[in-house]
């Protein structure tokens, strides 16, 4: 996998690792910068995922993408990709995570109404997101979903019967 310092290629525009971010079911994320702009760099792999099925990964993530921005979820906004590369470059949102605000003991009711309100919104319009807390990132009081998974509703999943054990303490 990419190093910091790599530099890697996508549609003809020059990406330099600048560090690992993270891994997730679908691929590997790492802060990129190009042109003197900060993004998120996500090669998707195709390592098994014991509880998590997928078909197409590339075309998934541009397909949920699209279906996030119909329901009105705040995600990084999607700069480019290459489906024959399976890479995808989307915006870069700093601050922490809500994970991180979780250990820090930094999470604040405001937080959980915002992400109660993305779950009510998705719910209604019949999705479920992946409400584990390092999938948001809040950003001068933006709550953004940085990951584009989204999938069809089921209750088992909803924020009130998954998700939101992560934010009770």
């Amino acid at each position: 996998m990419y190093k910091i310092s790599d530099k890697v290629v996508v549609n003809n525009k020059e990406y330099l690792i600048l560090s690992y971010l993270g891994k997730g079911k679908g691929g590997y994320s790492f802060l990129a910068e190009c042109e003197n702009m900060q993004v998120v760099l996500k090669k998707i792999h195709h390592e098994k995922c014991d509880y998590y099925t997928f078909s197409d990964k590339m075309q998934s993530e541009l397909n949920d993408y699209k279906k996030l921005l119909e329901i009105g979820v705040t995600v990084p906004v999607l700069i480019d990709f290459n489906i024959a590369d399976e890479i995808i470059i989307k915006q870069y949102i700093s601050g922490k995570t809500l994970k991180q605000l979780i250990d820090d003991n930094e999470l604040k009711e405001t937080h959980i109404k915002k992400i109660i309100a993305t779950a009510k919104m998705c719910k209604e319009k019949g999705y479920n997101i992946d409400y584990y807390p390092t999938n948001f990132i809040c950003n001068d009081d933006v709550l953004y979903y940085v990951d584009y998974e989204i999938n069809p509703y089921d209750e088992k999943w909803d924020f009130d019967n998954w998700g939101k054990s992560f934010y009770l303490k």
